[in-house]
């Protein structure tokens, strides 16, 4: 373990954010949070444990173990003065292709771009998703992919919960095959993402938030925060049934928005098939 790494957990760094804004009416970066939290000695220098996974818990309770979920502040603090984890290196733990989080409330984060992929997910409460200009309000169930340096930023209700899944752009393109091959919408979407041919677009999902979909992302949330040698392997495998799951639950019930950078004839095509598949 690094000596110089600092420590909290998710819980701890979403009530010190909760309390600012409340405090002062004023938003705060998650870098500067920590940076503040470490210059308070709020932070450890031991790593909190994973929390232990139960099956079949509820909404509620799944909230309080991502809130115990542990955070390497070292690696947020060091994005300063930028204060926005853009770049592959800023997010993801070392040895990580897939990783989890919780969105937090009043960071104040202005639209950014970042050259991995990020999938939210609203499983309860609502969420505002802004992207290139245009206001998107969630709903729980709904996931939202948005395509590779897109401007976006989620502004989550501190009632509810947004979780993130971020997959390395390298890692989707070698392990996630079938999305590519596929011809409907979001394998459209994702193939221009990949080739960087189509200009900045999301997908809708709106699911009905099945107990299946909830339940894989627990165990990926719990798996993408291990760091033995079987976790990384195992969080892209759950990373791949989320998005299959995902993809049956909202198969009626899906839309890709602005469509700058796609032809005439590949939506037509893509549209009118997902219309027949259906």
């Amino acid at each position: 373990m690094n000596s110089d790494n600092f420590y909290t957990t998710t819980g701890c760094l979403f009530d010190y954010i909760l309390s600012y804004f409340q405090k002062t009416g004023k938003d705060l970066p998650v870098p500067l949070a920590l940076k503040t939290m470490k210059e308070a000695g709020m932070l450890t220098r031991e790593k909190p444990p994973v929390p232990s996974y139960v099956s079949g818990i509820g909404a509620q309770e799944f909230r309080e173990f991502v809130r115990s979920m542990p955070l390497d502040a070292s690696q947020l603090i060091r994005t300063l003065p930028n204060e926005s984890p853009d770049l592959e290196q800023d997010i993801f733990p070392p040895g990580k292709d897939v990783f989890c989080f919780m969105h937090m409330p009043y960071t104040g984060r202005a639209q950014h771009v970042h050259d991995y992929f990020e999938i939210s997910y609203v499983p309860w409460g609502k969420c505002i998703y802004y992207f290139e200009g245009e206001r998107v309000i969630l709903n729980a169930g709904d996931i939202v992919i948005a395509s590779l340096h897109a401007r976006h930023e989620v502004s989550p209700d501190p009632d509810g919960m947004v979780a993130a899944m971020v997959v390395r752009k390298s890692t989707f393109q070698a392990v996630f095959g079938k999305f590519l091959s596929r011809s409907d919408l979001v394998s459209l979407f994702f193939r221009k993402c990949l080739q960087e041919q189509g200009g900045p677009n999301f997908v809708l999902l709106h699911t009905e938030n099945e107990p299946d979909l909830l339940r894989t992302l627990h165990e990926l949330f719990y798996e993408s925060n291990l760091s033995d040698d079987y976790s990384n392997d195992s969080a892209i495998s759950l990373m791949s049934l989320f998005l299959i799951r995902a993809l049956r639950s909202s198969a009626t019930n899906m839309t890709l928005h602005h469509y700058e950078g796609y032809s005439g004839s590949d939506l037509e095509f893509s549209i009118i098939l997902h219309y027949i598949q259906q």
